[in-house]
């Protein structure tokens, strides 16, 4: 499946497009945080990244192969640690789509090759944002010398 059609603006992260149906919830606190949904025949995995009692947010989605899928309706978990460790390991070398969402609405997405985890390849993703919307270079320069300034006791005490 395209993965430019996992997820659309102005959706919520845990329907993402209008043809997204039977939403099984793994794990919320107050909206789904980890589920899957199916779109057409295919099953997508969807998990927030990071914290998310944030005004910003941001989800990953990647469809499930059709023996995992199957998988999927027989797991359950101990602990939410446990939930998550495997949730990660479903998106480890796979290819997936992260999207931004601003009080939990879907803005900006991007497909992604996941490599090493969910948060480095997150990182990766959201500084593609913040490189994408710099005006200028001297904009782009201000911008890197304030993220260098947010983490100075951190390198002071490296």
């Amino acid at each position: 499946m395209n993965r430019d059609k996992l997820v659309q603006p102005g959706r919520l992260p845990w329907s993402p497009v209008s043809a997204a149906v039977d939403l099984d919830v793994w794990h919320e606190h107050e909206v789904p945080l980890v589920g899957t949904y199916r779109l057409e025949e295919q099953v997508v995995l969807f998990t927030v990244v990071g914290d998310s009692s944030d005004d910003l947010t941001v989800w990953a989605y990647r469809c499930l192969s059709a023996d995992e899928a199957a998988t999927a309706e027989e797991l359950s978990f101990d602990s939410v640690g446990e939930l998550r460790e495997h949730v990660e390991g479903l998106f480890v070398r796979r290819e997936a789509v992260f999207a931004l969402a601003s009080d939990l609405i879907i803005e900006k997405w991007t497909p992604a090759d996941i490599e090493d985890g969910l948060l480095s390849a997150a990182v990766t993703f959201l500084k593609g944002i913040v490189t994408a919307t710099a005006p200028d270079p001297l904009t782009a320069f201000r911008r890197a010398v304030a993220e260098v300034e947010s983490v100075r006791s951190d390198l002071i005490d490296a």
